[in-house]
């Protein structure tokens, strides 16, 4: 059993390298992942460099959404159709 998390590691070296194929391989999820935090990371840098704070607040809507697709990608991982998520 594949959990949301395996291949994340692998994902996060090829990610680093350059290599986003390998990294989609091992963990697409992880990968969207790092770009979210990528992103989140250089609005709180120009934040911080013009002194104000960076509030992110999500709806709780959007929470239910995330944990669902994150439920359903391990799922969908774990099926024969969906071999290709697997790491």
């Amino acid at each position: 059993m594949y959990c949301p998390g395996c291949g994340g590691l692998r994902s996060a070296h090829a990610f680093i390298h350059g290599d986003i194929g390998t990294a989609l391989g091992a963990n697409a999820v992880a990968v969207v992942g790092y770009a979210v935090f990528a992103v989140v990371w250089v609005m709180w840098l120009i934040r911080a460099v013009q002194g104000r704070p960076l509030r992110i607040g999500l709806p709780t809507g959007w929470w239910w959404v995330m944990g669902g697709a994150l439920v359903i990608f391990s799922v969908v991982r774990n099926l024969p159709f969906g071999s290709a998520l697997a790491p």
